[in-house]
């Protein structure tokens, strides 16, 4: 089966719950998306090992994602650590299918946090990293913070050690959102305070 009859152009595609390598290699040559959800990944039922890394050894270049709020922390530094702890205990203990697959490292992951997943929802025109001509969408962290300071590896640091209190600033398209550690937005407390008293449904 080629990859122009299996996938249309531009296809996104996630949960690879029994996505074969064969099967990463048609979405690669035809053009195609994918996204990792590495926590839902690994603690769902009848869900395969995280594929993250098989994604990478198949030549794509993955996004992260998060998948089920419900389930799982909906921030981006606790699913780069779950990408990067789960394939390492598939490589220690030896799981099959793994014998050949390269680790994940930091940096693979971080660039499926910023640019890949960008590009996997068709925004790398406009996000995903700091280029000329690109929106001004920048998350500075406090790299002096007692968690990750003193700072050897910024990459590793940020992946491996960084979390949503580190982030100092947040900037979207130029507009300072989040500055030394507060949010901004005038609308926030109402928005709790909205939330709190919203009556809950009965389980």
């Amino acid at each position: 089966m080629s990859a122009a009859s299996w996938a249309p152009t531009c296809s996104f595609f996630a949960l690879h719950k029994k996505t074969t390598d064969n099967e990463f290699r048609l979405i690669r040559d035809s053009g195609g998306h994918v996204q990792a959800t590495p926590y839902i990944e690994s603690v769902m039922g009848g869900v395969r090992p995280p594929a993250l890394a098989r994604m990478l050894n198949a030549g794509l270049k993955p996004g992260l994602g998060i998948d089920t709020e419900t389930a799982a922390a909906s921030d981006m530094f606790h699913v780069m650590r779950a990408a990067l702890t789960g394939d390492g205990l598939l490589h220690t203990v030896g799981y099959e299918g793994y014998e050949d697959v390269p680790r994940v490292t930091a940096s693979d992951v971080l660039e499926a946090a910023t640019i890949s997943g960008a590009a996997a929802a068709g925004l790398d025109d406009r996000t995903g990293s700091i280029t000329p001509g690109k929106a001004a969408d920048l998350v500075l962290l406090r790299m002096d913070d007692i968690n990750l300071y003193p700072v050897v590896d910024p990459v590793k640091a940020i992946v491996a050690g960084g979390h949503q209190g580190n982030v100092d600033t947040v900037m979207v398209a130029g507009n300072i959102l989040k500055w030394r550690g507060e949010l901004l937005h005038p609308g926030l407390r109402k928005v709790q305070r909205d939330a709190k008293s919203h009556p809950r449904p009965h389980c």
